[in-house]
């Protein structure tokens, strides 16, 4: 089992780093008003569907580390109900500041389950630290488009 997540986390590293470089694939989120209305969402969902933990926008992909938060029938609420509200606002946004119509986010999430306090941490420092390992800043508190919920920053 765990070679199997060690697998599964490789391939997750590889497509990652893939994004980072890959050019020529739409580099919409560096617009802006674009990066401000991912923005907005998340934090308008947070306390509604999850805690937001953690968050970094790329110009093409984005990081989102949340706890689902319990729904009216004592469920958590389910990662395809968060992503797809999140994605249908901010699709439906973008594309009014783009002046497009049409398919704005790929169809994928990658979703992972953290079991323990250090994976807790890995995955913050991960999703933090995207910008510094593309190059674009020296350090993850320069990059206007990360966040990380300020309990979670104290014990970084």
């Amino acid at each position: 089992k765990s070679e199997i997540i060690g697998f599964e986390k490789r391939i997750f590293e590889l497509f990652d780093d893939f994004l980072v470089t890959y050019k020529h694939s739409p580099q919409w989120l560096a617009v802006t008003k674009i990066g401000d209305i991912i923005v907005e969402s998340l934090h308008f969902l947070n306390n509604k569907y999850y805690k937001l933990l953690a968050f970094c926008i790329m110009s093409n992909h984005v990081h989102i580390l949340v706890k689902p938060l319990m729904d009216e029938n004592s469920q958590p609420f389910s990662l395809p109900k968060i992503m797809h509200d999140h994605k249908r606002f901010t699709a439906r946004e973008s594309n009014k500041i783009l002046q497009r119509k049409g398919h704005f986010w790929q169809d994928e999430n990658y979703d992972h389950y953290i079991r323990n306090d250090e994976e807790f941490y890995n995955v913050v420092w991960y999703i933090i630290n995207n910008p510094v390992k593309a190059n674009l800043v020296k350090s993850w508190k320069e990059w206007k488009y990360t966040w990380v919920e300020d309990e979670v920053k104290r014990n970084l």
